[in-house]
């Protein structure tokens, strides 16, 4: 499977996504039916809007965005045959044991500009900072990314950063998540199929419920909420049936979590760890946490953040 950089496509602004989407375009479920609906533009370049904030991606061809589209279901494949064969925890390969990993957490964090070559003072453990992180990755050989000397600090930092954001603090991951549970990779293919067909509807609906909201004069934390919960909404008969485990294995426990101060659980090693190994098949590092961050409450700190 290549593992090279998709030629000819690049992240564009909100500004420019929204000015774009101005053209005479048409829709293209297929041709990005992973992530899609995507809109063909006049001149044949393909846009991809992300619901979440409104930015994209744009290539220069709808063979660049096949391309792309290829890449991405032969990951979602290869990962739902992973999970037929059990995964295994990469944490207790590539992180210190939890306890040592805690402990020594700033130190970690702090040790990255050294590890990856970038000056201490561009790490400000800002949202922003994510960037230079993000351009020193892809200074490093794809092949040697994966390894603790680099995923250790780099766990630390983008840990720290989310921290920061959420309010909250380094934990261990609860012990109700030792248990692994193996499913059967074609359901799991299958209800991923149906998830993607869902959402457009879902994001209807939550633009519907928070513009409802916003018309009776809610404040704007209750207009976010109104919208999420409509969106989890669509989905809820989906999750109720979805697939089954076929049988479930003991795992261990060694995965560093953040628990913000609203009570949810932010996972820096899961956030980073497909990067590391697909590195041609994800979101920019900074657009990744932020959609973490603003998934799991927290778009409005976001918002402030510098």
């Amino acid at each position: 499977m290549a593992k090279g950089k998709i030629p000819e496509m690049r992240r564009v602004s909100k500004k420019e996504a929204r000015e774009l989407s101005k053209l005479p375009w048409v829709p293209d479920d297929a041709v990005l039916e992973m992530l899609g609906p995507a809109r063909v533009l006049p001149d044949g370049r393909v846009l991809l809007c992300y619901l979440a904030d409104g930015s994209g991606t744009l290539f220069s061809s709808r063979a660049a965005a096949e391309e792309w589209n290829r890449e991405l279901a032969e990951t979602e494949r290869e990962a739902a045959e992973q999970s037929a064969a059990g995964y295994p925890d990469p944490c207790l390969e590539l992180l210190p044991p939890i306890d040592d990993f805690l402990r020594d957490v700033d130190a970690h964090a702090a040790s990255l500009g050294k590890t990856i070559k970038v000056a201490d003072e561009a790490l400000d453990r800002s949202v922003a900072s994510l960037d230079a992180v993000d351009k020193a990755l892809k200074r490093i050989p794809w092949a040697k990314r994966p390894v603790p000397e680099i995923l250790t600090p780099l766990v630390a930092y983008v840990g720290e950063v989310m921290r920061r954001v959420s309010g909250g603090r380094w934990s261990k991951r609860p012990p109700t998540r030792e248990q692994v549970s193996i499913y059967d990779p074609a359901e799991i293919l299958a209800f991923r199929a149906a998830q993607r067909k869902l959402q457009p509807i879902a994001s209807a609906a939550a633009d519907k419920a928070a513009a409802d909201a916003k018309a009776r004069g809610a404040s704007a934390y209750d207009v976010e909420v109104a919208g999420v919960l409509a969106r989890r909404a669509v989905f809820e008969e989906l999750e109720a049936n979805g697939p089954r485990p076929i049988r479930v294995e003991a795992g261990k426990n060694n995965e560093p979590v953040i628990a913000a101060s609203n009570g949810r659980l932010l996972y820096p090693f899961t956030v980073l760890f497909i990067p590391m190994h697909e590195p041609s098949k994800r979101l920019p590092l900074r657009q990744t946490v932020e959609w973490e961050l603003m998934t799991n409450g927290y778009r409005a700190a976001l918002e402030r953040a510098p």
